[in-house]
């Protein structure tokens, strides 16, 4: 039966296209009242793949100076990968301040607040 429909569809289809990139689809459907079972061969002309696109995310965060002593500020960069380490990082980049000198709260809306500052992330990084 598949061997049928394709000669029928190459028969009325011929082309360099169709010999490199046709095929068949089988599609079996069972009915559960009679149990009739239909079975049908479709050609195809090309199959959808999805193509994998980078993702990216934004980070937005406040500046919170220390006592207050500058205004606060909202700013916001992009990453690819999730990094607490990455994030600290280029916050402290962004305003020109020494790592060693930022705090930084994460806060998520599924795992709490997490802290970072003094010492490597690593270590610091903790469930509140």
């Amino acid at each position: 039966m598949a061997l049928e429909s394709w000669i029928a569809h190459v028969t009325r289809n011929q082309s360099i296209i169709v010999d490199l990139m046709t095929g068949q689809y089988k599609s079996k459907v069972l009915c559960p009242d009679c149990k009739f079972e239909s079975i049908t061969f479709d050609p195809f002309i090309t199959v959808t793949l999805p193509i994998p696109q980078e993702t990216k995310y934004n980070l937005d965060y406040f500046v919170i100076h220390h006592n207050f002593s500058k205004e606060t500020k909202k700013m916001s960069f992009s990453y690819k990968k999730p990094s607490p380490e990455d994030w600290h990082k280029k916050a402290a980049e962004l305003i020109n301040v020494n790592p060693e000198n930022v705090r930084m709260y994460v806060l998520t809306m599924h795992e709490g607040i997490y802290g970072a500052g003094k010492a490597p992330m690593s270590e610091i990084v903790h469930k509140i």
